[in-house]
C-alpha cells in the first residue's frame, strides 16, 4: 500500500506537467536548461528502477497479480523512458519516443487507479487515509 501509495503515486501526480516542461527546455539554446532536465530525467530513472526494484519484491495476492504486473510493466517503461529522455542532446528521435511512451503510461494511471479502488472496494480493505487516497477518488469518482 504505501509503495504504491507514496513511492509511486504520488510521484506522478505533477509529473506529466513536470516532464513536459524539462522536454520543452532541450528546444531553448540554453545549456543551463538543457542540463537541468538532463539531471531531471536521470534521477527520474534512478528512482523508478528503484520503486521498481521494491514493488517487484512484493507478494501478492493471486487476484492482485494481473494488477502487479501492470504496475511493473509501467514502472520499467517510467524508468528506461525517463533514461531515454536523458540523451535528448545524442538522440532526439529516441528522446521523443520515450516521451509519447511516457505519455501513454500517465495515460494508463487512472485505469490502472480505478482497478485498484475497486479492488480494495471488493475485498473490504481499509485504505491508507491521506491526500493522496482522496485524490485517487476524486480521480476515480469514488469508484
Amino acid at each position: 500500500g504505501s509503495i504504491i501509495q507514496n513511492d509511486l503515486w504520488g510521484q506522478l501526480v505533477n509529473e506529466p506537467r513536470v516532464a513536459a516542461i524539462k522536454f520543452a527546455n532541450f528546444n531553448i539554446d540554453d545549456q543551463q536548461n538543457t542540463d537541468d532536465s538532463e539531471k531531471y530525467f536521470n534521477s527520474k530513472a534512478d528512482y523508478y528502477k528503484q520503486v521498481f526494484n521494491k514493488v517487484n519484491t512484493l507478494n501478492v495476492p493471486p487476484s492482485w497479480l494481473d494488477i502487479h504486473k501492470q504496475i511493473i510493466a509501467d514502472l520499467q517503461t517510467l524508468a528506461i523512458n525517463h533514461g531515454a529522455l536523458n540523451q535528448m542532446t545524442e538522440d532526439p528521435l529516441k528522446a521523443i519516443l520515450a516521451m509519447e511512451n511516457l505519455i501513454s503510461v500517465y495515460q494508463n494511471v487512472q485505469p490502472i487507479l480505478v482497478t485498484i479502488t475497486q479492488k480494495i472496494k471488493e475485498n473490504n480493505l481499509k485504505p491508507l487515509n491521506g491526500q493522496l487516497w482522496s485524490l485517487i477518488n476524486s480521480l476515480t469518482n469514488g469508484f
